[in-house]
């Protein structure tokens, strides 16, 4: 438990087996199901906080349904085809926890485990006691075999990596409903106690379950709602638009963090991400599986500094940044990634425009290069909901009385404010001729 950092999974592990050896010693036979059932309880008298913790979560929920389901691959005269059976079984289980924290689900591990765990359990954890042991008791072979031991962990993880990122490998289901996860867990348990009995019973179920996760995946291109969504994205910018019926999924900026220089000891261990850690969670609890259009309004950090990250860990189709201004992007990193992806990248100016979902989307500047990084941003103007919109980017005073000349006539029901709201922007003959 010491050795491998105290993960939940480890720590419920050897307390079982403290329980069932302490018990055995006082001549008490415990099944594994009430040895479980003990030990969850014994944690959350100790620490109730786990109760929401992922890892006791899944640790805890994987464990009991091998357990309750050992007469169904038992069964199974080969060792491979059991070891493949319990790691189905496995993620099922894990199935309803995956989809409520990370909004999707890898079927891939399924075959993946009959390689793994014979690996690490079989070679790698017995190969990994004997070398701990050699370089204890005689440093100088013990050294080579943790290079070897290291160099062979280096090889299942890049291995892994390479698996993680090949097609279908991760599915992104969205954020289910109350009432989709009550049916999930419902056909879920009826198909672990029909299979129990025989796998032609639970036929029946497993179609259920099908059709279930592809209600649960497709439920975007049925919804009739469209979605505009300001991301909390702290000092920045990042708006999320979704048309109906899945015709369009656009981001307008991706927020950022402006970073200052600190000292090594002040340095976070896992460094905060916008893109990670906010705007990829939101897309895939709302069910979108790509960005259609990635709207970057001007090469401000706050507002395109997660854009490599979202690059890099999420399908986005085209890019599109405001004419005049790309210079101000040919150094940044997400550039070159956007190239290698394949990813389209596009200029717009002022009389561009497109249609999707039966809404135009028009932009209304720039029109020309600024000198002013703020004034070059993209405004947008758009009609959703039966409301027009205008999505100013960080455009200051100046700019704002060139699109008042521009366009005399123009009006908004919703008007994004430039600039965070500041002073050097939103005037008011800007708020006054567009009365929002």
């Amino acid at each position: 438990m010491l050795l491998s950092g105290g993960s939940p999974s480890v720590v419920r592990s050897c307390l079982m087996a403290m329980l069932f050896f302490f018990l055995l010693l006082f001549k008490h036979r415990v099944s594994a199901a009430s040895t479980i059932g003990l030990v969850y309880i014994a944690l959350l008298l100790f620490q109730p906080n786990m109760l929401y913790d992922i890892g006791v979560q899944l640790s805890f929920a994987v464990t009991f349904s091998i357990l309750m389901s050992s007469g169904i691959f038992l069964r199974y005269p080969q060792k491979t085809l059991q070891l493949l059976i319990i790691s189905l079984i496995c993620q099922l289980t894990a199935l309803p926890i995956l989809l409520f924290h990370f909004y999707e689900a890898s079927f891939l591990g399924v075959f993946l485990n009959v390689v793994y765990v014979p690996l690490y359990s079989i070679l790698l954890l017995p190969f990994s006691l004997i070398a701990l042991t050699c370089h204890l008791l005689f440093p100088p072979l013990g050294e080579p075999l943790i290079s070897i031991l290291n160099f062979t962990f280096i090889l299942c993880n890049k291995a892994a990596d390479a698996a993680s990122n090949l097609p279908l490998a991760s599915i992104v289901f969205g954020k289910p409903h109350f009432f989709v996860m009550a049916l999930l867990v419902s056909f879920l348990l009826g198909l672990f106690l029909t299979w129990e009995e025989s796998f032609k019973k639970s036929k029946w179920w497993c179609g259920m379950l099908i059709v279930l996760l592809f209600f649960q995946y497709n439920i975007q291109k049925l919804s009739p709602f469209g979605e505009v969504q300001i991301i909390d994205v702290g000092q920045g910018d990042s708006i999320l638009i979704i048309l109906p019926f899945n015709r369009g999924n656009y981001l307008i900026d991706t927020g950022g963090q402006i970073t200052f220089p600190i000292e090594p000891w002040a340095q976070k261990r896992k460094k905060f991400n916008t893109a990670d850690d906010i705007i990829i969670p939101l897309l895939k609890s709302k069910g979108i599986h790509h960005l259609d259009k990635l709207i970057l309004t001007h090469a401000d950090a706050d507002h395109v500094g997660s854009a490599k990250e979202l690059i890099e860990h999420f399908k986005v189709k085209e890019i599109i940044i405001g004419g005049g201004s790309e210079e101000q992007y040919r150094d940044l990193d997400f550039v070159s990634i956007a190239r290698d992806k394949k990813v389209q990248l596009s200029v717009s100016k002022r009389g561009d425009s497109w249609v999707a979902g039966g809404s135009l989307f028009s932009v209304l500047h720039p029109h020309e290069e600024e000198e002013n990084k703020n004034d070059s941003s993209i405004v947008l103007y758009t009609e959703l909901g039966g409301l027009s919109w205008i999505f100013a980017g960080d455009l200051e005073e100046e700019g704002e009385g060139k699109l008042m000349n521009a366009f005399p006539r123009l009006r908004a029901d919703i008007l994004k404010v430039g600039h965070h709201g500041s002073k050097t922007s939103t005037s008011a003959p800007f708020l006054l001729q567009l009365q929002p």
